[in-house]
């Protein structure tokens, strides 16, 4: 089979190293064409690097055959122009597809024979050692969301169904040992050490004990499993795919016959579940429509490469959430020699606080209910420019993104939920359902939740820079706001107060 390949891609190389040979000049001058390529008369034809529409259209047939992956094919297709077909040959060296001795120019016709070694010679000589590449990049930003729209026929497939569907298998496994010098709730994750200062509720200080409560944690809970999918072709300027992934993120199971080893029984949780669908108007234009579960378009465009991903950072900054959401989005390919890229994305998002719903009596300040509650969607947009920063072949290329949230969260309580006043506590009046008669029908209060974004990747050859300005209101389902306590805007209860905002 490495034999089937080599032997294609090589004969697809050569057919695109001489297709400007015989393209011709604006005058039909093909001769002038031709001897720019052989550089003399009557001479071989030595190998010239491909036009861009030629790489693309190679790397399209490339990715179908299974020999270049699709985020290979697209790291090579988003490099400048004059970088393109080179990092196209590196690519096909390193999956020994091609070697130095393919890449030599043929010798001339009247050339004398090459001296014939013997078998112990060639044997001793070995195979031509790839050529090192020029330029090794710095790691590579995290990046989500997708940007650019899916080929099609772009997934390297490993099952193909009856129907035609294809499916790719993906996952990891990894392995943590934690040692925590204090962690004041027991977490296997790492939480700000302002935590430890504060409970929930009022200002009491925290009690660690004795020695401050080290822990030991070992867990395999990060164990990721995945599924990409590509549906049957629709048209050749359209394509269907969507992708499930679930890890063991999720809380620990509780039943009789498991009460024992909890510990060891973590839950399988969803990550990501949703179906998208690309269509490209022209060559430069396309759009996009996503329904399902993926990382929200608000925050999420930056994360930061971090070992410990339960939690990914949250409380030190960091901005990120998956959640259900519609999202659809139109991009545009400007080009140029920094081969810049625009796409601006718009979402309708399910509301959600991260409130603990453990207390009805309490819904004023708890209930994961008040996103669903507000009977209002949440709207989220972002807007992404991407340009060639470094055209050092490998290099990923640069992002500028804007993003915004606006959502409103509404807490309902009852007639019958609103407690009494009993004359035992202090303050309370003779009559003990004062707080019935003051809500006959029950009450219902509301706030705001609004935030913006600035984020920027700047990979280069040396190092990459990744950095994010955040500010907003009410953003603790974000993991960046209100970590002390659940969120209670002083506004509903006070309206002379200012309200409660997490910036």
């Amino acid at each position: 089979m490495l034999n089937v390949n080599r032997w294609i891609c090589t004969a697809l190389m050569i057919i695109v190293w001489m297709l400007p040979a015989f393209a011709g000049d604006k005058e039909g001058n093909n001769t002038k064409a031709a001897a720019e390529v052989t550089g003399q008369p009557g001479g071989n034809a030595s190998l010239a690097p491909a036009s861009g529409a030629n790489v693309t259209a190679l790397l399209g047939v490339l990715v179908m055959k299974g020999v270049l992956a699709p985020s290979e094919a697209n790291a090579i297709r988003n490099a400048a122009p004059e970088a393109e077909f080179q990092m196209l040959v590196e690519a096909l060296t390193k999956k020994g597809l091609v070697s130095a001795a393919d890449l030599m120019p043929a010798p001339p016709a009247n050339a004398a024979p090459a001296p014939v070694e013997s078998p112990s010679a060639q044997a001793s000589a070995g195979a031509p050692k790839p050529a090192a590449p020029k330029v090794i990049p710095a790691i590579a930003p995290l990046r989500p969301l997708q940007l650019e729209p899916a080929p099609v026929n772009g997934m390297v497939l490993d099952i193909k169904l009856g129907s035609g569907a294809k499916i790719k298998l993906y996952g990891l496994v990894k392995a943590s040992v934690i040692y925590d010098s204090s962690p004041p709730y027991g977490t296997d994750m790492p939480l700000p050490g302002f935590i430890n200062f504060g409970t929930a509720i009022g200002t009491t200080s925290f009690d660690p004990g004795p020695n401050g409560a080290p822990e030991f944690h070992a867990k395999a809970r990060f164990f990721r499993l995945g599924t990409s999918f590509e549906w049957p072709d629709v048209s050749q300027n359209t394509s269907i795919t969507g992708k499930f992934e679930f890890d063991f993120e999720g809380n620990f199971t509780r039943a009789l016959n498991h009460n024992v080893s909890t510990i060891r029984s973590s839950q399988a949780s969803i990550r990501l579940a949703y179906g998208r669908i690309d269509h490209k108007f022209t060559d430069t234009t396309s759009m996009f429509a996503l329904f399902g579960q993926d990382w929200t378009p608000f925050g999420s465009s930056t994360l930061p490469a971090i070992f410990e991903t339960t939690g990914l950072g949250l409380g030190f900054g960091t901005l990120y959430e998956r959640a259900p959401q519609f999202r659809f989005g139109v991009g545009h390919k400007i080009g140029g020699s920094r081969n810049v890229f625009f796409q601006s994305e718009f979402a309708v998002v399910m509301p959600a606080y991260g409130n603990d719903p453990r207390a009805l009596d309490n819904q004023l300040a708890y209930g994961e209910r008040q996103g669903a509650d507000s009977a209002t969607p949440e709207i989220q947009s972002r807007i992404v420019t991407q340009w060639q920063l470094d055209k050092a072949p490998g290099v990923a290329p640069a992002q500028l993104i804007f993003s915004g949230v606006h959502g409103d969260r509404t807490a309902l309580v009852r007639a019958a939920d609103v407690p009494l006043c009993p004359a035992t506590t202090t303050g309370c009046p003779a009559n003990d359902a004062v707080f019935q008669d003051a809500f006959p029908t029950g009450a219902q209060v509301s706030s705001e939740r609004w935030g913006y974004t600035a984020e920027l990747q700047l990979p280069t050859r040396w190092a990459t820079l990744t950095t994010k300005y955040w500010r907003g209101g009410d953003l603790r389902w974000y993991f960046v706001g209100s970590l002390f306590s659940n969120f209670n805007n002083k506004a509903v209860f006070d309206p002379g107060s200012p309200a409660v905002e997490s910036f």
